[in-house]
């Protein structure tokens, strides 16, 4: 009984790869054919994959490695931190729009009730976030993480620098033409 037990849990485990693979409500329709989740995940991954890079100095990479590491050092640059100085004249130019009542409700920490409201709009079936984790995850084990979840928030909130693996940023490529090779082209 036991060894039928966890064949049907090794199963669940492969519905559910196969499932977040390929991105598809199949659950919705009974339909759990392996080989067609696997053609959907290949075809998907031959389209999203980039295959090339054109770069600034008219030079194309087209190893893997290299792109990825174009791609970063690209994105990297657009998004680096500048530091800005502002003027003190400058902020008292612009006009306070908030009330008090307001201004403290705003910075107030947030209470468990926040966040759990949230965590509520999280989708349960989306994409997993980088964490590997459904939104539903967290609905389903509120009771459990709640505590730690409102912690590292108010940790957050009161100046401390988040670890790299949690304030670390996914960035999704979306293609605006057909076969990207520019920069420009996402």
């Amino acid at each position: 009984m036991e060894t039928r037990a966890r064949m049907k849990q090794r199963m669940a485990i492969e519905d559910a790869f196969w499932w977040q693979k390929a991105r598809l409500k199949w659950d919705l329709k009974g339909d759990k054919n392996t080989s067609y989740f696997h053609n959907c995940v290949s075809f998907r991954h031959r389209r999203l994959h980039i295959h090339k890079v054109e770069m600034e100095d008219d030079g194309q990479v087209k190893e893997p490695g290299a792109v990825k590491t174009a791609i970063s050092s690209y994105f990297k640059k657009v998004y680096a931190k500048v530091p800005i100085a502002l003027d003190d004249d400058f902020l008292q130019a612009v006009p306070a729009i908030i009330s008090e009542n307001e201004n403290q409700m705003l910075a107030r920490p947030p209470d468990k009730e926040e966040i759990l409201a949230a965590v509520g709009v999280l989708g349960t079936q989306n994409a997993p976030g980088a964490d590997g984790f459904l939104g539903g995850f967290f609905r389903a084990t509120w009771d459990i993480i709640s505590d730690d979840l409102l912690d590292v928030v108010n940790i957050f909130l009161s100046g401390f620098e988040l670890p790299k693996e949690i304030s670390s940023t996914l960035m999704v490529l979306i293609p605006k033409v057909k076969n990207p090779s520019l920069f420009s082209d996402f």
